[in-house]
């Protein structure tokens, strides 16, 4: 595009301006906000324009890394579904169903495998976002390519727009930015925590109907033993593989968010008690969000329709978090 377009003019803008800030992310604090001691900074700075378009980049990418997953859902599920449907009502082409679920199987594992590029940039991208807001220099020494972020953030449907802002909520100008910024990774873990369990229990819901129903229905049928795997459990191969992969991610994840959780409760402990200097909180807060960017860049994905379901109550729910360790720090620090 010809740069010397208003257009081409805005995109070099931009341009300048990621490349210019992604080195350190200390670097992307404006200046207004660097004199703010309290947690107002934050509130204020993540919907300031520059917050919004990594937000729009970072959501972008990884509703694009959720195709792959949604691609690997409706596989597994049309190919069981019709191999299921085919042993039922034409025995007969069991063999040439079963095949179709063995190869869609495969298939599956394959998508399985070409995930992960877009999450680990997103996973980045987010990682700007947090520690430009949190005043913490990233440790990563790679950094997302400013022309990927912002063809990313155009990509963005403008109408979603609204949802990015206030990313984080509460009460947070009542505390010292030291106590807010450690409040808010504490948030982001509890919330990432309760919607993958949510998650969770839904696929064992799931794998048990496909389970008990086939059991059940050879039971009441007195279908021999070696006829309920060949006839049920071979054809639904591919949606049980499916479900079973995202059990194993999602509960490695849950670890590792056991492990978040309590550097978290550590480096609130040091907010809550005297001693500790501003540079000391920061270490602890940079420590604990290189966790959490390890977190997003290798933790399993979740559909964007489960992340939807649960969004209004997980916010009422971190909202609420949020403000009671607010109370908690004042009740200490009288």
């Amino acid at each position: 595009m010809d740069m010397t377009t208003p257009i081409g003019l805005h995109n070099l803008k931009r341009k300048i301006r990621f490349r210019t800030h992604i080195p350190d992310g200390s670097r992307f604090l404006a200046i207004g906000f660097q004199t703010m001691d309290d947690g107002n900074a934050i509130l204020i700075q993540q919907n300031d324009a520059e917050s919004i378009e990594l937000l729009a980049a970072q959501r972008q990418l990884y509703s694009e890394e959720k195709q792959l997953l949604i691609a690997q859902l409706m596989v597994a599920t049309i190919s069981s579904s019709t191999a299921f449907a085919v042993v039922l009502f034409f025995p007969k082409y069991t063999v040439q169903a079963n095949s179709l679920a063995a190869t869609c199987t495969f298939l599956d594992l394959f998508l399985q495998y070409t995930m992960g590029k877009r999450r680990k940039i997103a996973a980045e991208t987010q990682n700007l976002f947090d520690c430009r807001i949190f005043r913490i220099a990233s440790d990563r020494d790679e950094k997302p390519r400013a022309e990927i972020l912002i063809a990313a953030a155009d990509r963005h449907p403008a109408k979603g727009r609204d949802t990015l802002n206030n990313w984080y909520l509460g009460s947070l100008q009542e505390v010292p930015f030291n106590v807010a910024r450690v409040i808010c990774q504490m948030t982001n873990v509890t919330y990432d925590d309760s919607v993958r369990r949510k998650y969770i229990v839904f696929l064992w819901f799931s794998l048990a109907i496909l389970i008990i129903g086939p059991v059940g229905y050879s039971v009441i049928c007195s279908i021999p033993m070696d006829k309920i795997f060949s006839d049920f459990f071979f054809p639904l191969g591919p949606l049980i593989v499916f479900i079973v992969i995202q059990l194993k991610e999602h509960k490695t994840a849950l670890v590792r968010l056991k492990e978040m959780r309590e550097q978290a409760q550590i480096a609130w402990e040091a907010c809550t008690t005297k001693g500790h200097s501003d540079e000391e909180l920061e270490r602890r807060a940079a420590k604990l969000q290189s966790k959490i960017f390890t977190h997003r860049a290798e933790g399993a994905t979740l559909f964007d329709r489960v992340y939807w379901l649960c969004r209004p109550k997980q916010e009422i729910y971190g909202a609420a978090l949020a403000n009671k360790l607010i109370a908690e720090y004042k009740a200490t620090n009288i």
